[in-house]
């Protein structure tokens, strides 16, 4: 994308294409064609403003289960682990080697017999 100014002194967003083309007498031209892009160059900004924020949001969720007194485990319907916090992997007896989450654990499935829920 290429921001293009406009005789009025906006900026609009664009998409050019170009080709070169040969002429009979052999002389060269460059033809073009310009799309403007300032919806999609909005969207995508909107987007990454959406991004951003659910990043923070998801750091703040994670710090309160993180500081929850209980132990905290979120499984999805096929039983992988997809959150546990520090509290729930000492309470299943879970080995963590730091304080941190346990990510080497995601993704691993949960078993209700080995891991009964109380």
């Amino acid at each position: 994308m290429i921001a293009q100014p406009c005789k009025d002194g906006t900026i609009v967003w664009t998409e050019v294409t170009t080709r070169f083309v040969i002429r009979e007498d052999g002389t060269m031209e460059v033809v073009g064609v310009s799309r403007n892009y300032n919806k999609q160059k909005q969207w995508q900004e909107e987007l990454a403003a959406a991004y951003k924020e659910l990043e923070k949001e998801n750091a703040f969720l994670r710090a309160m289960m993180d500081a929850a007194p209980c132990g905290v485990c979120c499984v999805n319907r096929d039983g992988q682990i997809l959150y546990i916090n520090i509290r729930c992997a000492d309470g299943l007896d879970i080995d963590v080697c730091s304080k941190k989450m346990p990510t080497r654990i995601l993704g691993i499935r949960y078993i209700s017999s080995k891991f009964p829920i109380i």
